[in-house]
């Protein structure tokens, strides 16, 4: 089979995966650079995979998890978690039905991925009209819901049964009392380069300086200007994804109520995705998964894989082993 030079790939999710099948003894075979497509093979069984899917779930169920929606209107009917929601389209529609959603709201594209465009803690109607418009200048359709505190956390789930946990975390920096927030984050990522290059992978993503982030630095009443008093923690955005500069710390499932467990496998059945993430806000995962206590955000027909293969912290939990295991001998 040809040989793939594996520093050509930046696609993260595919690295690990050929990585992996190297360890395993799977041999592969690219079928579309530009797709990230490949054809694996072992003991005369083949399996093709690409960019976005690992090839083991419906597109119809694609399609649903990627509408946030109807993955809503889904888990809503089965009695699940969820928090109140609705979708607009337009100024007037948000204008007419907003009041529906306490404040504070998050809003957020109906379709998006990996936290791109979601804005929380909206505190009041101007506020919100004002982020509805910036959105929908990149997107059509607009959800609306309550802004539930919770931590952050991902499941992995194969074939109804959870390989992975993992907690995500914001990203934060930490001032010197010398250099504005500004510079602050050139100088954390250009540690971030430093660590992923001697590490020979991506540990860290680079921390973007969005239009977003200076939206959540003026809620917190600074600037991009602002030089802090030295060890003072700014959190620039309180969006957790990995590919927009968040951490990630796996969690043992051993140490969750295990309410949990039963609730995510109910959750990955409603979907009927084979390999589906899970993200969940939780105030207390060691206590009952009660709708105080937590809130499902989003399901992931895609889930990345570094989130529990390489870990910024806690121990790798192996779930491209697993995955691959699951295709080889099912």
């Amino acid at each position: 089979m040809e040989k793939v030079n594996l520093t050509r790939i930046e696609n993260t999710n595919i690295l690990i995966l050929l990585k992996t099948c190297q360890k395993m003894g799977i041999k592969y075979q690219l079928l579309d650079w530009d797709k990230y497509k490949f054809k694996l093979v072992k003991d005369c069984k083949e399996h093709i995979i690409w960019e976005k899917s690992m090839g083991l779930n419906s597109s119809l169920a694609i399609s649903i998890s990627r509408d946030k929606h109807k993955t809503y209107q889904i888990l809503k009917k089965a009695n699940l978690p969820v928090l109140p929601q609705i979708e607009v389209k337009n100024l007037a529609q948000y204008q007419e039905k907003g009041h529906l959603i306490p404040f504070p709201q998050v809003l957020k594209p109906t379709l998006g991925e990996k936290g791109q465009n979601i804005y929380l803690n909206i505190k009041n109607q101007k506020q919100g009209e004002e982020t509805l418009i910036e959105l929908l200048k990149k997107t059509q359709n607009v959800v609306v819901e309550p802004y539930f505190k919770g931590l952050d956390y991902r499941f992995i789930v194969l074939a109804n049964k959870i390989i992975g946990l993992a907690q995500r975390q914001p990203p934060v920096i930490t001032s010197d009392g010398k250099h504005n927030i500004r510079k602050l984050i050139k100088l954390e990522n250009r540690q971030r380069f430093n660590l992923n290059k001697k590490v020979g992978r991506r540990m860290l993503n680079r921390i973007l300086v969005w239009q977003r982030v200076k939206w959540y630095l003026k809620q917190q009443g600074l600037s991009f200007d602002d030089i802090l008093l030295k060890d003072t923690k700014i959190t620039l955005y309180p969006i957790p994804n990995f590919s927009t500069g968040g951490t990630v710390k796996t969690i043992p499932l051993k140490t969750i109520h295990p309410s949990f467990v039963n609730l995510v496998l109910k959750i990955s059945k409603t979907i009927g995705l084979t390999l589906i993430g899970i993200d969940m806000l939780i105030k207390d995962i060691n206590k009952p998964s009660t709708r105080e206590n937590c809130a499902i955000i989003e399901v992931n027909s895609d889930p990345g894989l570094r989130l529990h293969d390489w870990p910024n912290a806690g121990e790798p939990q192996h779930v491209t082993e697993k995955i691959l295991n699951f295709i080889f001998k099912s």
